[in-house]
């Protein structure tokens, strides 16, 4: 019974992280060229005025995937950020 529990929490997870995924690159899709997000804004947008912090682990964990595809870039403050640590702003990668 704990395996079945696992694995539909793991497909949840996985759901969650599709939902961000698509999220982050229709919000991008949405700004001008060379504008970035937030991803508490992501957040925000999934939890469509619920708990938007509860959406947070899938926004970060979609960022990774997406960065890893070189689709996104990330910064903060200007500096481009190779890997997510601390606070940061989402764009279009223009590689």
């Amino acid at each position: 019974m704990v395996a079945g529990i696992i694995a539909e929490s793991d497909d949840l997870t996985m759901a969650k992280q599709d939902n961000a995924r698509d999220a982050i690159l229709k919000l991008l899709a949405q700004r001008d060229v060379g504008k970035s997000i937030c991803p508490s804004e992501v957040a925000r947008a999934l939890a469509d005025g619920g708990d938007w912090r509860g959406e947070m682990a899938g926004v970060h964990r979609a960022t990774d995937g997406l960065l890893a595809d070189g689709a996104i870039a990330i910064s903060w403050k200007g500096e481009r950020l190779t890997r997510r640590r601390g606070p940061y702003r989402i764009c279009i990668s223009e590689t």
